[in-house]
Formats: structure tokens, sequence, C-alpha cells
């Protein structure tokens, strides 16, 4: 490519287009630079133009025909199906469809160079190849040929929830609404037991899409899933609009059980959007519905929510106390683990603020052997960030540093800030326990002002400015505040990886 575009093909991000683009395919290459190059004007404005998401010209489009057409008429059909599957072949799925020999017709496609085989991995040549095929379908067809294919995977992987998303896919291509819903709503009830929260508001906003208002009860259980899916990623002002929906919702249909859901969830809503009196009437209101019979675990469940709402009102005892009783009930219950390792988790928590070290590391480190059992992976790098500010509340910085890292890595997998403030927050305090103040100033304050801090957050970076005060004194501590601007978190994240390395700050 630098020898058509000259040096600005150097760039790190068009050449990583153009890998994308071709796959090192020469002719391909050429094809791909020769279309941007129009579009651009001339072949040294193709650094400076928007990359289009896929190149498709008449010389690309004319090697792709070629290449296809080298596979005998009889046997495209399949390969169509196995194009919508995607560009690896699963010969189990397409054992199903083929009206031949599968192995001979790898071959054929093979030899054509259409298909290629490594190791036990057999997939298109060129995802152009791929894509070629796709482009040649007409609209009845494309929909007949996601059909077959949605069919076969059932067939296959009709008990694997890691499949499910797949397959709402492929029944949606095929303009079958039920069956989408269907495996949306499987899809959706994995990534929430996976803790992929992010993922499964995005499959609750399409099952909503796809459950008409006239289906009340349906429409309403899937309100909920959704406010609570918000909720879990931080997303506080929308879960608030859709639980509040919900709820009316509930009422009208006289689903008090569900009525109950929905308040103590709304009570976590709002205790984060520090609307502290609104989150304590939702959960009293909860309470008073509480139908008789109820399970222990429902009632101190919700009596956690009213002690949280202490503990910003300085009452920690009755936070403490609420935590224990719910754990209690839990084990009591027989309940899962992925419930026992979020009630340790809260007990921590609520330990550390109590200045109960000892019993807060106890209860974390219980938290993440329990959760080794589960797949709760966001509840993992809380529980590690809460260990993280037990030792630096403790001045224990060597000891922190580690779990700091692993709140840091945990924001890069889930994209979820308050994971990222609060690691950078205790960053920050080790800082200045440290001496390096600073650095510990600094950090603090690209933070303070960040648009997702909430109301456990700003109370940690109200702890942490505290620290650095305390270490550098008031009037240090303003001047070194100065003129410093809010940064990406992204950026901070990385160069905060960086300096820590794998196990020390």
């Amino acid at each position: 490519s630098t020898s058509m575009i000259g040096q600005q093909a150097s760039d790190p991000s068009l050449v990583d287009y153009l890998t994308r683009q071709t796959e090192g395919n020469a002719f391909f290459l050429v094809e791909v630079v020769r279309e941007l190059a129009e579009q651009a004007g001339r072949l040294s404005d193709i650094p400076a133009m928007t990359l289009p998401e896929r190149v498709v010209s008449e010389g690309v489009q004319s090697i792709v025909r070629r290449s296809l057409n080298r596979v005998p008429a009889e046997h495209r059909d399949l390969l169509k199906v196995a194009a919508v599957l995607g560009r690896r072949i699963e010969p189990p799925v397409l054992r199903a469809l083929a009206t031949t020999n599968l192995e001979g017709w790898i071959g054929i496609c093979t030899a054509a160079s259409v298909l290629e085989a490594s190791g036990d991995v057999i997939r298109f040549a060129h995802d152009k190849l791929r894509e070629g095929l796709i482009d040649s379908l007409e609209q009845g067809e494309y929909r007949a040929l996601h059909k077959q294919a949605a069919r076969a995977l059932e067939r296959h992987y009709a008990s694997d929830p890691d499949q499910a998303a797949r397959l709402a896919l492929h029944w949606q291509a095929a303009g079958d609404p039920a069956k989408e819903r269907q495996y949306t709503a499987r899809a959706a009830e994995y990534a929430n037991r996976l803790g992929a929260s992010r993922e499964a508001v995005r499959l609750y906003r399409r099952m909503l899409a796809l459950t008409p208002t006239a289906q009340a009860r349906s429409h309403t259980r899937v309100l909920i899933d959704l406010g609570r899916s918000l909720d879990s990623i931080a997303e506080f002002d929308e879960a608030r609009t859709i639980l509040e929906k919900a709820l009316t919702q509930a009422q009208t249909l006289g689903e008090t059980g569900w009525q109950v859901e929905i308040l103590d969830t709304l009570g976590n809503t709002l205790y984060m959007l520090n609307e502290q009196d609104q989150a304590a009437a939702y959960l009293n209101q909860a309470l008073a519905i509480l139908p008789a019979g109820s399970s222990p675990v429902v009632r101190a469940g919700l009596l956690t929510g009213l002690g949280r709402i202490a503990w910003q009102r300085g009452d920690y005892a009755t936070m403490l106390q609420a935590d224990k009783a719910y754990l209690a009930a839990l084990r009591q219950e027989g309940a899962s683990a992925d419930k026992i390792g979020s009630a340790l988790n809260n007990l921590g928590f609520s330990a550390l603020h109590m200045e109960a070290y000892d019993e807060a590391i106890a209860a974390l480190k219980e938290c993440l052997a329990v959760i080794d059992e589960t797949n709760d992976a966001v509840l993992n790098v809380v529980a590690e960030l809460n260990l993280a500010e037990v030792y630096r509340r403790t001045r224990q910085p060597q000891q922190a540093w580690p779990h700091v890292r692993a709140g840091l890595l945990g924001y890069t997998v889930h994209d979820l800030d308050f994971l990222a403030i609060e690691a950078l927050a205790i960053a920050a305090g080790l800082f200045a326990i440290e001496g390096r103040l600073e650095q510990a100033a600094h950090l603090y304050a690209q933070l303070h002002q960040h648009d997702s801090i909430d109301v456990e957050l700003r109370t940690l970076l109200d702890n942490v400015k505290a620290d650095i005060i305390e270490h550098a004194g008031a009037e240090t501590f303003n001047q070194l505040l100065a003129g410093i601007p809010a940064a990406d978190l992204p950026a901070l994240v990385d160069t905060m990886l960086a300096r820590i390395g794998p196990s020390t700050g």
C-alpha cells in the first residue's frame, strides 16, 4: 500500500483498515485502493477521507464473481447457506442441509479457492467471497436461506444458551418475529446470568420492540427486566423512567409481586440518583404491600435498601445490621451463589464504613471465593475494588494496588465508567499515602467533575480529597488542582495500567 499511496500509508489506522478490507490479498488491495482513490479524488487524499465501512467496487465484485464461478452450479446453494451462517464452516450444521456428500462438497469448494482449511478449521478463503454471495441474494431468497440456517442451528444447538443470540438474529433476518422473540428472551436471560448487563440491555430493548403493548403482562415483564438491567449498568435516569412505567402497568394488572420487585429496584435507582427520600418512600411502599408469607429474603433485602439510605445519613450501624440479616436469610433459604456473593460484597462494604476492617476483608475475600462458582464478572470487579478501598483506609498501599489493577482491567472488559472512576479514585488516595502528592491531586482533578459520578463515588472522592489535603495541606492541594482539565477515562485507565505494572503501584 505504501508504493501506491505514499508515506501516508504508514498511518496505523489506514493500514489496519486496508488489512481488514483485503486480508492481505493483493488483488483485493489494488481494487480497494482504486475505489478509495476514486471516492477521495486522488490517491494522496485517501488518508484524509472518511473511510467507508465496506468497499464494494466493480473491480472487487468482478474478482468475487470469477472466484465463485469456479464452484459448479449444483454446489452453490449449500454455499449460500454457509455464507449466511458465517465465515467459519460448521460441518455438523451443514450436514443436515446437504443433498450431497459434505466432505466432497468441501473438497470442491476448497479446490476452487472459495473455502480454505487450516487444521480442523474450514472457512471462506476471504470474507469478501462470503459478502459477495450474500449481496447477490434477492430479498426472498435471503429470508429463506436464513430460515434454513436457523432450523439447522436449532437441530444442532437447541439446548445451547450460548447460541440463542445467534438464532435470534437468523430468525430476525428470516422475518419470523415470534421465533426471534423466543430466542432473544433466552439470550437476554443468559446474558444476565453471565453478568453481561450491557448485552442484556440491548436484548431487552429488542424484546420490547417485539412485544406489543396490548400483550400487557409480557410487555410489563420486559419493562421490568430492562429497567433492572439498566440499573445494573448505572443508567439510572433511563432505569427510573422504564421502571416507573412498569410500576404503573403492574398496578393496573394487580401484580403485587411484580410491584415489590419494581419498587425494590427503584429504591436502589433513586438512592444512586441521590434522591434519598424518594428511594425510602419506594422501599417502604414495597414493605407495606409485601404479601403475608413472602420469603424472609425479600423483606430482608428491602430493609438492606433502607440500611443504605441510613448509611448516607450517617447511621452505619443500621446498614451493617441490615446486611448481616439479609445474608443470614439468604443462607437459611439456600440461595444461589450469585446472591450469596452479592450479599457478602454488601456486607464487606458496610463493615468497611463501620471501620470493622477485619470483618470487611473476611466478607470480601469470601465473596471473591463464592463468585468463582458463578459467572458474575462485574461483581468480582466491584468486590476487588472494595478490598482495595479497605487497604487504602488501613494505609496498606502494597496490598491495595493489585485490587486497583483488577478494577482497571475490569473497566477495559465491561466498559462501565463507575469501575474506572472508583479504581482511579482509590489510586489517587494511594498516591497520597505514598507521598506522591502531585500525582494524587492531578488524578483527583481529572476525575472529580466526571458526569458518571453517583452518590457513592462522590463520597469516595470526598474521602480521597481529605486524604490528599491531610498530606499536602489545603493551600498546596488547591495549587496542585489549578488548571487541570477533566480527562478521557479510557486514556486515564491505559496510563494507570502502564504505571501500575503487573502487581505494584
